[in-house]
């Protein structure tokens, strides 16, 4: 004989309240479906209930956002008038349960892309960044910051939404606003870049499509990746094979660019045309905030590195990447005090010119794998190659060429394909010993 479950004797209003104390909607949907007394519950007051758990679970400063991405990823809402003005009303009604729970759903990769961010930053300046945990004032503006880029990216996918429409975006932002996404977007490409330029740096095929990597944030190829949204963007992110980001990356096909994404977008888009017009200059900012934030730490942060400059340099300046690696606009004026950034002007210590050369060094030696990766296609191999190791090379029932009877064979990194660098600075004085080209010089 089955026992009745305790459950089963509770009353349903304490049932009820039960379920509307559960933290997320993952865990609402466990437990409706976990015995009958739970699902009767449930369905008796399930509008009720599923607002009361997402409200514990996605914070009502947030909300906005949420349903804005949500929404704009319906075929057919993509207004981009409307979805800005809703979020400028700060819209904070979910339409149905169904939607409720798809937000609750969302949310989880939101917030974990949110706790990955701040890893990162508070990793790499651990000698400056004190011990506490970032504030919930904090995780929010970033999780707000994250459910904008998926909103731009819902609205703006398709290289063929006309520009104006982004330019309408961009002003519905406040410049800090702008530079939140800025960090956002900056991070994703940092997110996704290693398994990108993994398959970039070693696909024969991709050699021969003379597919860039290790370009930095402006790479089209990652602006196209990063243009499917932040559950693709953690999916690429979390392969940790070759083989795995291949099939994930459709190895076997042309990389696709996208020219006119959000790099593009902040650097054209988002800053106004007036260069007469300095910062220090203006007593009120024409764009206000979407979000009315109650610590004024970012849009301080935001004065203080851009205070001598003109209107068209408010937003994404090339020179503020460092600040935008460890987030300057995300956190609270009591963390930024702390750090005595306000103390004295902001200066751009970067040694750009080494940089460049870094760069043109790079260049030339991607240019070199992108000739060898030619060859050995010509030749009929296919699939994993490396600068100074064949062995993973698909010949196609052919016997292995004999590199030294390759035309370009005097050339000194060619003349020695089998020589393998032990570290990337080997691999670099190997390099060196290779004639720039004159571009390059």
């Amino acid at each position: 004989m089955s026992q009745t479950s305790p459950v089963a004797s509770l009353s349903i209003e304490l049932l009820q309240s039960v379920l509307s104390y559960l933290p997320d909607v993952t865990s609402l949907q466990a437990a409706a479906t976990s015995c009958r007394a739970f699902h009767h519950a449930f369905q008796g007051a399930q509008g009720i209930i599923a607002t009361l758990v997402l409200s514990n679970q996605i914070d009502i400063s947030v909300l906005p956002e949420a349903i804005a991405a949500d929404t704009s990823a319906a075929i057919g809402s993509r207004n981009v008038s409307d979805i800005m003005q809703k979020l400028h009303q700060r819209y904070d009604r979910p339409c149905s349960t169904r939607q409720m729970f798809r937000l609750g759903r969302f949310h989880h990769l939101v917030s974990d892309l949110a706790g990955r961010f701040a890893t990162t930053v508070i990793s790499a300046f651990e000698p400056h960044w004190p011990k506490d945990a970032i504030s919930l004032r904090e995780k929010r503006r970033i999780e707000r910051s994250i459910y904008r880029f998926e909103i731009f990216c819902n609205l703006f996918r398709s290289s063929d939404m006309a520009r104006e429409e982004q330019s309408s975006f961009f002003s519905r932002l406040a410049p800090w606003e702008n530079e939140q996404l800025g960090c956002i977007h900056d991070f994703l490409v940092r997110l996704v870049s290693p398994a990108f330029d993994d398959v970039a740096e070693h696909d024969v095929f991709w050699g021969v499509c003379h597919v860039t990597y290790g370009v930095g944030v402006g790479s089209p190829y990652t602006q196209h990746l990063l243009s499917h949204g932040v559950a693709k963007i953690q999916e690429i992110a979390d392969t940790e094979t070759y083989a795995d980001r291949w099939k994930l990356l459709q190895g076997d096909k042309p990389a696709k660019p996208n020219h006119d994404f959000l790099y593009d977008g902040l650097l054209e888009r988002a800053n106004g045309l007036n260069s007469d017009v300095y910062l220090d200059q203006e007593t009120q900012i024409e764009n206000g905030p979407l979000f009315s934030d109650a610590d004024s730490g970012p849009e301080d942060a935001w004065r203080w590195a851009h205070f001598d400059e003109p209107r068209a340099n408010w937003i994404y300046q090339a020179g503020r990447d460092k600040l935008r690696a460890w987030g300057y606009v995300m956190w609270d004026s009591s963390r930024l005090e702390g750090f005595g950034i306000f103390s004295k002007a902001w200066q751009d210590a970067t040694d750009r010119q080494s940089e460049r050369r870094e760069a043109e060094r790079e260049h030339a030696y991607m240019q070199n794998s992108w000739e060898q990766r030619e060859w050995v296609s010509r030749q009929g191999g296919s699939g994993w190659w490396s600068w100074g190791d064949q062995s993973k090379v698909i010949w196609e029932g052919k016997v292995r060429p004999d590199w030294s009877k390759r035309s370009d064979a005097s050339n000194t990194a060619n003349a020695h394909p089998h020589i393998k660098p032990k570290s990337l600075s080997e691999a670099r004085e190997l390099l060196s010993m290779i004639k720039l080209p004159q571009h390059f010089r």
